[in-house]
């Protein structure tokens, strides 16, 4: 992906609504999601930062502190999960909540640590 048009800081989806969001991602990479869905969802009335519409995109993450971000060219859109320490870890998939300017056509999900 040369550089991105869009770069995002998401929110995660909380452990207890991961089955509700892997419910809703079960067709699709990227949904669109209300404002009442999102707060739901994230059981928060915290405001999604960014500018357009927000979207539940899929993603996958270490079972260790990290940090998300989300980049987006064209309708391609990234979903990285980074964070640093040992290697000795398991990966598992989760979802982020996301203001994006364009609707994703195309999701990658990316998880990498730094030893």
């Amino acid at each position: 992906m040369s550089k991105p048009d869009e770069r995002v800081e998401p929110l995660e989806v909380p452990a207890e609504s991961l089955k509700e969001a892997s419910r809703r991602l079960q067709k699709d990479w990227a949904v669109e999601l209300s404002d009442a869905d999102t707060k739901a969802l994230l059981r928060t009335d915290k405001e999604i930062p960014g500018r357009g519409k927000i979207y539940l995109l899929r993603g996958i993450r270490y079972n260790v502190d990290g940090g998300w971000t989300v980049l987006q060219r064209d309708q391609n859109t990234l979903v990285l999960f980074g964070s640093m320490g040992s290697m000795a870890v398991k990966s598992r998939n989760s979802a982020v909540v996301a203001r994006l300017q364009g609707r994703p056509q195309h999701v990658y999900t990316l998880a990498s640590i730094d030893e």
